[in-house]
């Protein structure tokens, strides 16, 4: 049995909102492996990864542009439940975010509860034996 899920979070280096954001993810359970990535490069190598044994995404672009430069990993990331958070709610950002199917997306400007539980959920359809720990 695995105890420990792979995260994988994607943002922009240093910026606010990120870091409120890995704060969130990690008070999830110490447990699960964060592993942050701030480039498109680092985030190729493990999209191409086969077996990457990443478990969740959660994608954070600071910028309309920067989202729009993930679109050429959409194929990659439909293997993963990702959530999506979003730089503003224009209807152009929107459908750009929807067409990288995220299990949820979210805005920049919110306090990350929501994706603190659904996250939470997709981990345990991940690893359902992690609400049963023996002693």
């Amino acid at each position: 049995m695995q105890d420990s899920s792979n995260i994988l979070l994607y943002t922009a280096p240093s910026h606010r909102v990120a870091i409120k954001l890995k704060n969130t993810i990690q008070s999830i359970s110490m447990e699960n492996n964060l592993l942050v990535v701030t480039n498109m490069r680092a985030l190729s190598e493990i999209l191409h990864k086969p077996l990457n044994r990443v478990d969740a995404a959660v994608i954070f672009r600071a910028t309309r542009k920067g989202l729009i430069n993930l679109l050429s990993f959409r194929d990659e990331l439909l293997r993963l439940p990702v959530i999506l958070i979003l730089p503003d709610q224009k209807n152009e950002t929107i459908a750009n975010g929807h067409s990288l199917r995220p299990r949820f997306l979210s805005y920049m400007d919110s306090d990350f509860s929501d994706v603190r539980d659904v996250l939470q959920k997709i981990l345990n359809k991940q690893h359902p034996l992690n609400y049963y720990k023996f002693s």
